[in-house]
């Protein structure tokens, strides 16, 4: 996959099956690290027990965090993408940062796939 900016915008490059992920990081990550923060902080709080599970709605998803796994929801389209882990919602969050943070292309494999 490929992490990297176009006409200033941060994008991913993914497999057409994770398709809703590239648009959740995209459309309401966007290039706020404000928002990239709090969704890894939410997922560490959820992975130490601190909270059950938490839910937040942007600005066309709903994500959904839970210790099983994280459900991305678009609430235009109905369309959703079911993440296996908590931790990999994480490690696509902290590549998104990571983007975000040197604005230099990042060409990598999961290790969730």
């Amino acid at each position: 996959m490929r992490f990297y900016f176009l006409d200033g915008a941060p994008e991913l490059d993914i497999e057409e099956n994770k398709l809703l992920l590239s648009n959740f990081l995209g459309g309401d990550i966007q290039g706020c690290n404000y928002t990239v923060n709090m969704n890894v902080d939410m997922c560490n709080k959820v992975k130490k027990g601190e909270l059950p599970e938490w839910e937040g709605t942007g600005n066309a998803f709903t994500v959904y965090i839970k210790p099983d796994g994280a459900l991305l929801y678009n609430e235009y389209t109905e369309g959703e993408y079911q993440l296996s882990s908590v931790e990999e919602f994480e490690w696509y969050l902290t590549q998104w940062k990571r983007l975000l943070d040197t604005r230099e292309e990042l060409i990598i494999d999961s290790p969730y796939d």
